[in-house]
């Protein structure tokens, strides 16, 4: 079973994430969203800029929040809605 995973961020301290998620068997990452087009592009993700597309369309088993603490609550509320 493949564990599918998409990311909001992609700043700085996402590549570590990033790096973690590709060295797990059995994961795929399948969406790096973040508000600089560019910098969800240079993952190597497929890349989003908005947060909603990639939720419907990379349809992640799992969300990794890679963002600083204060911003947290508003990023998380779409996907916590979603379910």
């Amino acid at each position: 079973m493949t564990i599918r995973v998409a990311c909001i961020g992609a700043g700085y301290f996402s590549q570590f994430h990033y790096d973690a998620w590709a060295r797990i068997a059995g994961v795929e990452v399948v969406g790096a969203c973040d508000m600089e087009l560019a910098r969800a592009e240079a993952t190597g993700a497929p890349a989003f800029g908005d947060l909603s597309v990639m939720l419907d369309t990379a349809q992640p088993d799992l969300l990794d929040i890679i963002v600083p603490p204060p911003p947290m609550p508003k990023r998380s509320a779409r996907p916590l809605q979603q379910g």
